[in-house]
């Protein structure tokens, strides 16, 4: 059975910039903070007032990203 790599990060919803290790937005996913787990994003952003979000699971095409919106 073959491992599917999945990539946790949290995009803005407005300008698709992606959360970067201050809580700043960047334009490049090489400056993307990853996740290990979407409760571990949840509670980075909850601790640094991240709003208007998304927390994406990417898992190889973008097609395929899952989402879960953060207010």
């Amino acid at each position: 059975m073959a491992t599917v790599n999945v990539i946790i990060f949290v995009r803005q919803k407005q300008t698709l910039k992606f959360l970067n290790e201050r809580a700043g937005w960047a334009t490049a996913f090489d400056e993307a903070r990853t996740f290990q787990s979407t409760w571990e994003a949840c509670d980075f952003c909850l601790k640094n007032s991240v709003y208007k979000a998304q927390i994406v699971m990417r898992m190889g095409d973008p097609l395929y990203d899952v989402m879960i919106d953060i207010r």
